[in-house]
């Protein structure tokens, strides 16, 4: 899913808190979420301070360290394991500088020898759940990609991780939504529009989480998604 997008450079010194401030007195996302939202795209982006700002923050609102944790695990299927590795590290300075000592949970797996089989069916179920009447045109595109890249990708992406319980499904949409248009990847961008909806989120949601990114990401970046959302919106 890999690294790329349009990003804007902060225009001045101002805390993350203080240029983002305004969103969270917006309505239509809740701040929880916003929090999530930065902290998944800024690991994407490689962002260090200002994501070392974006937990603190998240800390300091009282947002659960485990679902921190989640939106990392999530960025990791866009940003790829380096950034990922980056991002947790500096989780981890955050956490113990705040003295906060944390087992993250684990997912609710059955024994280890049944543990393909299930991972291979819960990412199948939420694939059909996200894609619908466009399952099968998806599968049959991505494996005539590579046949075993369809299966890493059911198994993995869905079975491992987005399937994980600690987040709702709206919830990690809504994220994903948020990390592609980072990536500027439209042709995902739309079909995850459509998986957030039917998972829940309200239009009003998405916009709001995709125009909070405008002191991330260029405004050419904000634009295109907001114009893939009213497509998405009509093509349910």
């Amino acid at each position: 899913m890999g690294q790329s997008g349009s990003q804007a450079e902060p225009t001045d010194n101002k805390p993350l808190r203080d240029r983002a401030g305004g969103h969270y007195e917006r309505r239509g996302l809740l701040k929880g979420t916003r929090h999530l939202v930065y902290i998944a795209v800024l690991a994407l982006l490689g962002r260090s301070e200002e994501l070392r700002e974006a937990y603190h923050w998240a800390i300091d609102s009282r947002v659960q360290v485990v679902d921190i944790r989640e939106a990392v695990l999530h960025a990791f299927l866009f940003a790829g394991y380096p950034r990922a590795i980056h991002a947790f590290e500096i989780l981890d300075e955050v956490l113990e500088e705040r003295q906060m000592y944390e087992a993250p949970p684990k997912d609710r797996t059955p024994p280890r020898a049944g543990l393909q089989t299930f991972f291979r069916r819960r990412g199948r179920e939420l694939f059909q759940e996200i894609y619908r009447h466009d399952t099968d045109l998806v599968v049959d595109r991505i494996r005539g990609f590579h046949p075993e890249f369809m299966d890493w990708i059911i198994e993995d992406a869905y079975g491992k991780v987005l399937s994980r319980p600690y987040l709702g499904l709206k919830c990690r949409e809504i994220l994903s939504v948020a990390l592609l248009t980072a990536l500027s990847l439209p042709r995902q961008l739309t079909p995850h529009m459509r998986g957030a909806l039917r998972a829940g989120a309200r239009p009003r949601e998405l916009e709001e989480a995709i125009r909070q990114l405008e002191i991330v990401l260029d405004r050419d970046a904000i634009e295109q998604a907001l114009v893939r959302l009213e497509r998405a919106k009509t093509t349910l």
